[in-house]
């Protein structure tokens, strides 16, 4: 698609990219438009789009996502530089419909884990704000 519009000068057909990754009967959702570039460059590419294409036919879009409270507890883990077995006791235990309400801290003791230590409650914490 990036080549189809002009965004990017490398053609897929010429330089062997597998068509089929992106298109497949296998693949339930269409193709999607995945454009990487530096953070620090943002404002300058925004410019760009502007000139190029117009204010008007231009939009700034963002997607909000949420997370289900096993991925939350496991991702937000992570973050907090628990340990991979840390983080698979703290999610392991947990059902698949956890909603964020409070643990008990028996419950985080038989994960072998100390409900006071500060990291842990931040951890639930803030899983549970992005559920």
């Amino acid at each position: 698609m990036c080549f189809v519009l002009g965004i990017t000068a490398v053609d897929p057909a010429r330089s062997s990219l597998l068509f089929e990754r992106f298109m497949s009967p296998e693949r339930s959702d269409p193709p999607d438009i995945d454009v990487d570039f530096e953070h620090e460059r943002r404002e300058e590419v925004i410019q760009e789009i502007y000139r190029r294409y117009g204010r008007d036919r231009a939009a700034m879009v963002s997607e909000v996502i949420s997370y289900r409270g096993k991925s939350a507890l496991r991702d937000v883990g992570k973050a907090f530089g628990l340990s991979m077995d840390q983080v698979d006791r703290l999610s392991g235990t947990m059902t698949h419909g956890w909603e964020g309400v409070d643990v008990p801290a028996a419950r985080v003791r038989e994960m072998g884990l100390d409900p006071k230590d500060a990291r842990i409650e931040q951890v639930f914490k803030i899983a549970r704000q992005i559920q």
